[in-house]
């Protein structure tokens, strides 16, 4: 046993017992490690090889394992969700001054196209924003005219079952996960990683508003509170007039770039 074990290391071979069907699944690992592609944009369309194996010039086998045995746990629907594992520096009772506060960037823009895939350690979807405002922050990113803004949320179909991804109970807090069209309100908390540097990580909490119709979604602790009660945004825009006189974008002191 012992020596086949061995066999099957030098082979580059990993085996996942699916808890569905009790079944050991092959994943061929191959010789490559983790190139600068781990901390790149991952389409779902691309991140398998043709036997529906993870590439594995794109994934660690740390990482592939987490992946394989969520994939084996959902073989036809979502019955075990993966989260994100590092938390953000808010919670879901911020008020608006500690998410001013908080935020590395502060964007409103428009979104203009959406796709499922991986981004370092997590599975989510991309999306395209048109920036039309950039409330703090605003010379980390001069001269762009497109963003992308990651939602650690999404459920992805892959060969060989499904893996999925759930940014929070409820997702991103009281705001739902945006579609293609909708204009939002991010606010950032940490720096792009990616090389461009133009990736956006918007984890749940109190990190997303959507402008959905006629309506403001955003998480009940940035609202206005009068009397005790709080009070949905007429607009986008009263929201952004909020934060444009926030102290901690108004003062410079808090290392605050406008």
């Amino acid at each position: 046993m012992n020596r086949i074990r061995i066999t099957l290391a030098l082979l580059g071979l990993v085996f996942v017992l699916c808890p569905a069907s009790g079944q050991p699944v092959p994943v061929n690992r191959g010789t490559a490690r983790p190139t600068q592609a781990s901390w790149e944009w991952i389409p779902a369309a691309t991140a398998f090889t043709s036997e529906g194996d993870f590439r594995p010039d794109l994934f660690s086998p740390a990482l592939e394992r987490v992946f394989e045995k969520q994939r084996c746990a959902n073989p036809t629907s979502c019955t075990q969700w993966l989260a994100p594992t590092d938390g953000e520096p808010g919670h879901m009772d911020a008020s608006l001054d500690q998410v001013v506060s908080a935020s590395w960037l502060i964007v409103r823009g428009q979104l203009s196209h959406a796709e499922s895939g991986f981004y370092i350690h997590e599975a989510g979807t991309l999306f395209t924003l048109i920036p039309s405002q950039v409330l703090k922050g605003g010379r980390r990113i001069a001269g762009r005219t497109r963003l992308f803004i990651f939602i650690p949320e999404a459920t992805i179909q892959t060969p060989r079952g499904l893996i999925c991804f759930l940014a929070g109970a409820p997702p991103l807090g009281n705001a739902p996960v945006p579609v293609v069209g909708e204009e939002v309100l991010a606010f950032v908390f940490r720096p792009a990683v990616n090389i461009a540097g133009d990736i956006l990580r918007v984890g749940g909490w109190t990190q997303l508003v959507v402008k959905r119709g006629a309506s403001v979604l955003a998480p009940a602790s940035i609202e206005p509170l009068t009397d005790g009660v709080r009070t949905p945004y007429a607009s986008l825009d009263d929201l952004a007039f909020e934060i444009e006189r926030n102290p901690a974008v108004l003062d410079p002191q808090n290392g605050q770039e406008r």
